[in-house]
């Protein structure tokens, strides 16, 4: 790929993902980069792992145990961020199903090192 195109596609991810409804893969790209920069104590944090456990996606729940993560799920950066990470798993997600499609059986090291090698060569440099 040419870097115009990979810029094309990553700007293309940002946006879709950016766009898609809040699902809990999203949520969770979200609240990831939200606790970093949120003051949580250690009581707060696992109040908010055990809703996260549960499948709770409403942010309304979650600023009942911090308010200031109310304003952060409100932030551009934190999204972006979010994006990028939740483009990643898309993308190593997609990796993994072609790698097993492909090398069905070889799943050892050396098997991905070549894989690795012919899709980095093919299509990312």
């Amino acid at each position: 790929m040419k870097t115009t195109e990979k810029t094309a596609f990553q700007d293309l991810l940002r946006s879709s993902v950016l766009k898609a409804p809040l699902g809990l893969i999203k949520f969770s790209a979200l609240l990831k980069n939200i606790i970093d920069i949120a003051p949580l104590d250690e009581g707060q944090k696992n109040a908010v792992i055990f809703h996260l456990c549960r499948g709770l996606i409403e942010p309304r729940e979650y600023a009942k145990i911090n308010p200031s993560l109310m304003t952060a799920f409100a932030s551009d950066r934190i999204a972006e961020k979010a994006a990028a990470e939740y483009g990643r798993c898309i993308l190593a997600k997609a990796l993994s199903r072609v790698f097993t499609a492909l090398v069905p059986k070889y799943k050892n090291l050396t098997a991905k090192r070549i894989f690795l090698n012919y899709f980095y060569k093919k299509f990312l440099k």
